[in-house]
């Protein structure tokens, strides 16, 4: 073996992209194993042309010259696919981009067979130095068709990458100017060897060396920027495309930074530097109280867009204790049509069961009285506003004087089991469908018999999420029944003397028609 400096320099190449593959292949950080197999190209280029370098025999020297274009050929076709990765670049044609491995493949077999053709090297002529015997290997239309595809893949991916960090952020910016002059050094290398000077370093192929730079400056900025970890991209992406409008401002009421969603919020008025004040929205400033000291969380209503927006404001403080805000904004309108319609929705059924004579409540699930409608205030003689909202069995205390489950508890409880079923043990319960029906007699109201009937309301997913329980005072109704009951039992009993009457009118009858028959004879 043939030991000298550009051995040995290649060596060393070999050593460091084979570390710089590895270490960037331990993880699949948004391209960073793709990124492994550009070094590992490298790794092998380096490491067949020390190769040919250290051996002195004319075969050997062109076996590893001609597998050296294993890592040659597959360089431009890496690096496309690692911008493609990067960028994150959607194309319909993505799904075929293994089409481009056939031209590496074409140019590989007209490497195996240049003896045949001498397309790749029609000529090769061997020099010598101090150092040993080299060649220099003349250039066949099948080099410069290796060098047009794979400058052609290195274009592409490059206008794929100045595409994408002209629209990215500051840190997506720094990392795609990171490996923009990464690649500088390699592609110089190899256009020197390529198209200028090819006989410099006695024809040897320095674009793995250089190479190398590519890989140490991608290295270096890992530590510095994070480079090709997707934590800090996607906490900027997120930032970017979250649907909550964020700005960030200073001491002046300054903007200093802000994200996508706040600029098409505030109708693109917002720029860097500008007042925050300043922004009006349909003739009026949603920030005018942006002095005060305090955090605030208002809604401004945009009328003639039919918008309504959340705006909070937070005082912060930064890493070095310098006063300065970040203001949320989050776009509620759908939330607040469909408040506005609940809303409605109330309305609507609460005036509808202000006209029913019975009177009746509704609970939510949280047993929270949401309507006590104005026979319910008849009967119990306690308003709806001292009622509505209230929890805890509070219902209960109108009816009893003390909190306890009624009727509609069981309802949404819907727990036969329950142990409030035992508060009705001595109640005659009907139960039809999800409706209960009872009747009771109510010492606290005064002695009413109250006929009660508690229903269920579900949602489209069959949940309960309302009880109502309607009470009807039957009292007078049960009075005129018992008196109706006390006529039927008078009648009964004077219905069994008449005919007790007739029975014995009829026997003495009887008996006066047989005298009549004896005194005859």
């Amino acid at each position: 073996m043939i030991l000298n400096p550009i051995t040995a320099i290649l060596f060393a190449n070999t050593i460091i992209l084979l570390f710089l593959a590895i270490y960037f292949g331990y993880k699949n950080y948004r391209g960073r194993r793709v990124f492994a197999l550009l070094m590992l190209a490298g790794a092998i280029w380096a490491l067949t042309g020390a190769l040919e370098n250290s051996t002195s025999l004319f075969s050997e020297k062109i076996l590893w010259s001609k597998l050296s274009y294993l890592g040659i050929t597959s360089i431009g076709p890496i690096w496309l696919m690692f911008t493609i990765k990067y960028a994150q670049y959607k194309n319909k044609n993505n799904k075929n981009t293994w089409l481009i491995w056939i031209f590496p493949i074409i140019t590989l077999v007209l490497v195996a067979t240049n003896n045949f053709h001498g397309l790749i090297w029609p000529e090769i002529h061997t020099v010598y130095d101090n150092y040993g015997n080299h060649l220099i290997y003349k250039h066949g239309a099948g080099v410069y068709f290796t060098i047009l595809y794979s400058y052609l893949f290195l274009i592409t991916g490059i206008t794929i990458l100045i595409n994408y960090i002209r629209t990215s952020s500051k840190l997506q910016k720094q990392q795609g100017i990171i490996i923009i002059l990464g690649l500088i050094v390699p592609w110089i290398a190899n256009l020197i060897y390529n198209l200028a000077l090819p006989n410099v370093f006695y024809g040897i192929d320095l674009t793995p060396v250089a190479l190398t730079t590519t890989g140490v400056i991608i290295m270096l900025s890992v530590f510095k920027y994070d480079f090709l970890k997707i934590i800090p991209i996607a906490k900027e992406i997120i930032y970017q495309n979250i649907a909550i409008g964020i700005i960030l401002i200073n001491k002046d009421n300054q903007i200093i930074d802000f994200n996508n969603s706040s600029k098409k919020l505030l109708d693109n008025q917002i720029e860097l530097g500008i007042d925050i004040t300043s922004i009006k929205l349909e003739n009026t400033a949603p920030f005018k109280d942006i002095d005060s000291n305090t955090d605030t969380n208002t809604t401004h209503h945009c009328a003639k867009q039919g918008k309504w927006l959340n705006i909070k404001i937070n005082t912060l403080n930064d890493a070095d204790n310098k006063y300065c805000k970040i203001i949320l904004i989050e776009d509620i309108t759908e939330r607040q049509k469909t408040e506005n319609y609940l809303k409605e929705s109330r309305h609507f059924f609460s005036d509808v069961t202000d006209f029913l004579p019975d009177p009746t409540f509704v609970l939510n699930k949280k047993r929270e009285i949401v309507i006590w409608n104005k026979a319910m205030e008849k009967l119990t003689g306690i308003s709806a506003k001292d009622m509505i909202g209230k929890n805890n069995y509070e219902h209960a205390v109108a009816f009893y004087g003390t909190k306890r489950p009624m009727l509609v508890d069981l309802i949404l409880d819907n727990n036969p089991l329950s142990s409030d079923w035992k508060l009705y043990a001595d109640y005659e319960i009907t139960k039809d469908g999800h409706n209960l029906t009872t009747k009771s007699y109510n010492k606290y109201l005064g002695g009413k018999v109250l006929l009660i009937v508690a229903q269920p309301l579900f949602n489209d997913k069959g949940e309960v999420i309302y009880g109502i329980e309607s009470t009807r005072d039957i009292t007078e109704l049960e009075k005129h029944n018992e008196k109706i009951h006390e006529k039927m039992e008078e009648l009964s009993k004077l219905n069994n003397i008449m005919v007790n009457r007739e029975m014995k009118m009829m026997e003495l009858k009887q008996e006066i028609a047989k005298l009549k028959i004896k005194n005859t004879k």
